[in-house]
């Protein structure tokens, strides 16, 4: 982990209505990293993968939810986790703490 400056490798590209189009279809699939050049992010996710994951995922969702934030619960692929979207009202700093 790092933050933008340290990040070695970037590619940028810009998003299109073709990519999200063929995302959507489900033959292309984007991918971003909501850091910005500030280390600042308008919104964060957490993903849930272990046997409660789905449940934990639900779960904060509502917690975010009831405190005034939008969040979003999105099933992972297999079906047994999830990701949860959340929306900030204003960016927040990454710490560059790591797991």
């Amino acid at each position: 982990m790092g933050t933008f400056q340290t990040f070695t490798d970037k590619t940028y590209q810009p998003l299109t209505d073709e990519h999200l189009i063929k995302h959507l279809k489900g033959e292309h699939i984007v991918g971003l990293y909501p850091l910005l050049q500030d280390n600042t992010s308008w919104f964060i996710a957490a993903d849930f993968d272990e046997t409660s994951g789905l449940r934990n995922a639900g779960n904060l969702s509502k917690s975010v939810r009831s405190m005034i934030y939008p969040a979003y619960l999105e099933r992972s692929r297999s079906g047994k986790g999830g990701h949860v979207w959340v929306f900030l009202k204003n960016p927040m700093k990454h710490s560059g703490a790591e797991k």
